[in-house]
């Protein structure tokens, strides 16, 4: 559990790393962190929720269409 936590320390400071050298504007960075991290939480809900008909009562995951999805959100910021 450690490292995951790790991980998710460095991603948040990359998305502000990343934001930060992109925008100059303090308030542009701001909404862009935002927006990042809520598109990551939205990616999280799609490779997470499963369809009750979709995979069956033991599926862990959406079935692999949900891919095409987690790239449009990601993109779509």
């Amino acid at each position: 559990m450690r490292h995951r936590v790790k991980n998710l320390f460095a991603l948040a400071s990359a998305i502000v790393s990343i934001s930060a050298r992109a925008l100059g504007n303090v308030d542009d960075v701001l909404r862009a962190i935002q927006s990042r991290l809520t598109s990551l939480a939205r990616a999280h809900e799609l490779t997470m929720t499963v369809k009750p008909d979709a995979c069956g009562p033991k599926c862990q995951t959406r079935p692999p269409s949900s891919a095409i999805l987690l790239g449009k959100t990601l993109l779509m910021g």
